[in-house]
Parts: structure tokens; sequence; C-alpha cells
């Protein structure tokens, strides 16, 4: 990736909400975040990349476990654990930002909380530190 993939990564997020295709169904949240974050995980640029706009992650209530993680991977939180106690994880937490070594910055990072069913029941934007 270059340098530019935070303004790519913006510029995508915003032609997205000026064309008013951002986000009203949880498929679409899932397809542009998975997309975000791949681009972001990917990334080897020595500067940081993040996604510069957060959309509404409201959709995403009620979408189960699967799905999510069909769409957007592995949760940071549960890297480097089972499957099965990822899946039993009340929460999820996906960080949006990418920051080469030695590099401190911080980012927007999705916090999802599920319900006793495996069901997103709040899903809301933190910013790590």
């Amino acid at each position: 990736m270059t340098p530019r993939l935070p303004h790519l990564v913006a510029l995508s997020l915003a032609a997205s909400a000026a064309a008013g295709v951002l986000a009203d169904t949880p498929q679409r949240v899932l397809r542009q975040l998975g997309s975000s974050l791949a681009a972001i995980r990917a990334s080897t640029s020595p500067q940081p990349a993040t996604l510069q706009h957060t959309p509404d992650v409201k959709p995403l209530l009620g979408t189960g476990r699967r799905t999510i993680l069909s769409q957007l991977g592995v949760p940071d939180n549960c890297a480097g654990g089972s499957e099965a106690d990822c899946m039993n994880s009340p929460a999820w937490n996906y960080s949006f930002i990418h920051l080469p070594p030695g590099r401190r910055a911080a980012g927007p990072e999705l916090m999802l909380l599920f319900n006793e069913r495996g069901a997103v029941r709040d899903a809301r934007w933190s910013y790590s530190r």
C-alpha cells in the first residue's frame, strides 16, 4: 500500500456517503467496513493508516457473529485464541488503524457487544490511544 492509504480510505467512504450508498443495511455496512479494514490491515505504509469517517454502525444490531466474522474477519481481541472462545466472547473489537513500528497514534475501534443468542445487541465506535 502507498502512504496515501488514509486518504484513499477517507475518499472511498466520502464518495459512498455522497452517493447515498453508505450503510443503511447490515450488508452494506459490513461490505464497506470489511473493505476498509482489509486495506488498513494490509497496509505496509510507513505512515499510519486509519478510517477517517466512521459510518453509522447501528444497522448491525441483530446481526449474528458468523455474518460479522465472514465480512470483517477475526476480531482483534480474538487473535491467537481458539475459535470456540472467540465465538463465545460477549464483545468483539476491530481496530481500524495501522501503525508502523515505533509510531503512536489514536484511531477508531469498532466494539460489538453480543446477546446470549450471538446477535449484536450494541455496536459503537471508540478511540484507542
